[in-house]
C-alpha cells in the first residue's frame, strides 16, 4: 500500500514537471499543492473516478455530451464527473482551471505576489482554493494533507518532492 502511494506521488511529480516545462513561471502551480489535492480527492488514485475516468480531482462537467461518469446514487444529476484520456491530461486540465477560471483570480493574484517575492507557500495558497469543492472544510483538509505528505517525506528519504520548480524561460 505504502509503495503504491509513493509510486502515485512519483508519477504525479513527473507529470507536473512535464506540464510545467511548457508553462510560464506565473502559470505554474506548486507541485505539492497539486499532489495534496489529488491525494485527498482520489485517495492516491484509487477512487472510482480516478480508476475508471482518470479524474483525480472530482472535476465536474455540465455538458453531458462530454465523456463523463455519474456519481453513484445520483443518476439523475445535471452534471457528471469528467473523464480524461490519462491522469496527466486531468492534471493539465486542473491547472488550466486554476489559471483561467474567474473563481480562482485571488489564487492567481496571491501566487503572482509570492513569485515576485520569491517565497512560494503552498499552505498559504490553499486558502484561495475554497471554491474548488463544496466541502466547507476543504481548505483545512488540503492543508492537513500537505503537512501529512511533508511529514512522510521527512521520514522516507527515498523520494523527494520539489516544492515548486521554476525552470528558466
Amino acid at each position: 500500500k505504502k509503495k503504491k502511494n509513493e509510486q502515485f506521488i512519483l508519477a504525479m511529480r513527473n507529470c507536473i514537471n512535464f506540464i510545467n516545462l511548457g508553462l510560464h513561471k506565473y502559470e505554474r502551480i506548486p507541485t505539492e499543492l497539486i499532489i495534496a489535492q489529488a491525494v485527498l480527492e482520489s485517495n492516491y488514485g484509487k477512487s472510482r473516478f480516478a480508476k475508471q475516468g482518470n479524474n483525480l480531482f472530482g472535476i465536474r462537467t455540465w455538458n453531458l455530451k462530454e465523456k463523463h461518469m455519474k456519481p453513484f446514487n445520483s443518476k439523475d444529476t445535471t452534471f457528471g464527473v469528467k473523464s480524461f484520456e490519462t491522469k496527466c491530461k486531468c492534471v493539465k486540465y486542473y491547472m488550466q482551471i486554476l489559471n483561467n477560471h474567474k473563481a480562482f483570480s485571488d489564487f492567481r493574484r496571491k501566487r503572482a505576489l509570492m513569485i515576485t517575492t520569491n517565497r512560494i507557500d503552498s499552505l498559504e495558497l490553499v486558502n484561495y482554493l475554497s471554491k474548488f469543492a463544496t466541502d466547507v472544510d476543504y481548505v483545512k483538509k488540503v492543508k492537513a494533507t500537505i503537512l501529512k505528505l511533508r511529514n512522510e517525506r521527512v521520514q522516507n528519504t527515498n523520494w523527494g518532492m520539489q516544492i515548486f520548480i521554476l525552470p528558466t524561460r
